[in-house]
């Protein structure tokens, strides 16, 4: 039997780094395009500009989940 080499420095703290820098650097660049679109959803309809629903995710760990709302406010309840 052979031993397991333990994980490189890259797995267990390069990834996550990358991972961090890459997000913030898309989110940056991103935010004028999500400021426009949350101001046209803001004008083009009353409500909120953002919709919030719980969904289960990973090993059943509910969490709260943020859209752009795509249908008119209240349209959710029902038809």
């Amino acid at each position: 039997m052979s031993a397991q080499k333990p994980p490189s420095f890259y797995v267990r703290f390069g990834k996550r780094a990358f991972d961090l820098t890459a997000a913030a650097v898309g989110i940056l660049l991103l935010s004028p395009f999500l400021a426009a679109i949350g101001l046209a959803v803001r004008l083009t309809n009353r409500g909120p500009m953002l919709f919030r629903q719980i969904r289960v995710g990973r090993f059943g760990k509910p969490f709260e989940l943020l859209k752009f709302r795509s249908m008119r406010a209240g349209s959710e309840k029902g038809s």
